[in-house]
């Protein structure tokens, strides 16, 4: 064994906290991470990540793919889940060594894959002791007794469990694979998510907030409790009301509006992130705490926040956003300049291939359904935010539009049936269709447990409890 193999056995017990400084791990935890790396070298997993390294996948693909095992390695080692997933520009070569088979049976083989774990620990390590945990970890804004008291407990509870699946780190390629290739496009930087009630919507864009920037916007209507989260207020008010309260006013004016609304809150967010930069925090951990730093729908942070967007007081340096008469590329020239300076602060050098931004609106649907224009042809509150957000085409933001409603021709229609002839005209192939597709992968059957059903195990009266068959997914 090599010397520099640190992973000492010691007397059976529970594993010790890394970031507690307790030594050398318990030989139980050494022996749970080797099988968990046996099981993966007898399958096919190599070979796969050897392919994806060879063609050349991007880092994003390549990180997605190997994520899955590292976070039940991290749960081993430290007890967690939310350690982030090593960057594949520094460590791509580094799962490969784990999960070659000739581990196995190749005495060299294995005492570079045992070096190489020992790398991984350290990395486990480092990134346990940056991360507080739920029991030190800073109070997050969250809400009242008396407005959770309306909301199902069943439902609150649910949102306190473990996120079980790696369907963020599925949605996370795909919004990056999308904003590589639309994002320079008119109507290209935002995709719906469209499923039914229960299917783990709002729980999917929470978890990813974790490990992107993101500016969440909850469209519920105050007087909504069957749902949860809660929606986002602004100056008293449910903020939907702010997107849908526009009666009957010129495209341009609304469209306008809702830009500065936008840009405004990614002005709240830079103010905050120089604060955390003059402090000196770390540039990976800035997506989660400032996730933390909002806390949840109507907590004081989000109220500031959206009730200083909703005013129509000027934005400095972009105080001509609400003058109509200021033509439509240099409105864009000036959102794009200040975005990307702003994206600056928190994107990695160097890395052009994932939005530095993430804005997602939950309750999307209420968007559709209210026409919020004069002229013809009318438009809807979405219409109208979609055409704000293409005076940000190719800054380095991406939105999501979350809803349980079925009608895709409202979210995403062809270029054919779209409200815009842009789609279709920034094309030399009329046929080319710029809008993403809705994202719709959502598993119906997560289960906290590998395994669903135990043959032989089960009795009649359990099978047939409601508890039992919520492990199958909702019924639609």
């Amino acid at each position: 064994m090599s010397s520099k193999h640190r992973l000492s056995l010691e007397g059976q017990g529970p594993a010790k906290r890394l970031n507690q400084d307790s030594g050398p791990l318990a030989a139980s935890t050494v022996e749970a991470a080797e099988q968990l790396l046996s099981r993966a070298r007898s399958g096919q997993m190599y070979q796969q990540l050897l392919s994806l390294k060879s063609s050349g996948a991007p880092s994003h693909t390549l990180e997605a793919f190997y994520a899955p095992i590292f976070k039940e390695l991290a749960q081993i080692i430290a007890g967690r889940d939310d350690i982030p997933v090593p960057p594949a520009e520094k460590h791509r070569t580094l799962f490969l060594l784990l999960l070659d088979p000739e581990c196995e049976s190749s005495m060299g083989k294995k005492v570079l894959a045992d070096d190489t774990m020992q790398d991984l620990i350290d990395y486990i390590t480092a990134e346990d002791k940056k991360r507080p945990r739920e029991d030190d970890s800073p109070p997050v804004a969250a809400y009242s007794e008396e407005l959770l008291s309306e909301v199902s407990e069943a439902v609150r509870d649910a949102w306190k469990t473990n996120y079980v699946g790696n369907s963020h780190d599925l949605l996370r390629e795909a919004m990056n694979d999308m904003y590589i290739k639309s994002a320079k496009k008119p109507y290209g930087n935002f995709c719906p998510i469209i499923q039914g009630s229960g299917t783990g919507k709002s729980r999917l864009v929470d978890k990813l907030s974790e490990s992107v920037f993101a500016i969440p916007i909850i469209l519920r209507p105050d007087e909504d409790k069957s749902g949860f989260p809660l929606g986002d207020i602004a100056d008293g008010t449910s903020l939907v009301n702010f997107f849908c309260g526009f009666k009957l006013k010129p495209a341009l004016d609304v469209q306008r509006r809702y830009l500065l609304f936008l840009l405004k809150t990614i002005a709240f967010a830079d103010r905050w992130i120089d604060e955390q930069k003059s402090k000196g925090v770390e540039l990976e951990r800035l997506a989660e705490l400032w996730k933390t730093h909002l806390g949840d729908p109507q907590s004081k942070v989000r109220i500031d926040m959206y009730t200083a967007a909703i005013s129509e007081a000027p934005l400095k340096g972009l105080d001509d956003v609400l003058k109509m008469d200021v033509a439509f590329d240099v409105i864009q020239k000036k959102v794009r300049n200040y975005i990307k300076s702003v994206s600056e602060k928190i994107k990695p050098r160097g890395i052009k291939s994932r939005p530095a931004i993430l804005f997602y609106f939950d309750e999307a649907h209420h968007l559709t359904k209210v026409t919020v224009t004069t002229g013809v042809p009318d438009r809807t509150a979405y219409q109208c935010l979609c055409k704000a957000f293409t005076y940000m085409t190719d800054a380095p933001v991406f939105t999501l539009f979350l809803s349980t409603y079925s009608r895709l021709s409202e979210f995403a229609p062809s270029a054919r049936n779209f409200w815009s002839s842009r789609p279709k005209s920034s094309q030399s192939a009329e046929s080319d269709d710029n809008l993403n597709a809705p994202f719709v992968e959502l598993p119906f059957d997560t289960w906290k447990n590998p395994i669903l059903v135990t043959e032989g195990s089960h009795s009649t009266e359990e099978i047939c409890s409601l508890k039992f068959m919520a492990r199958f997914g909702r019924p639609l």
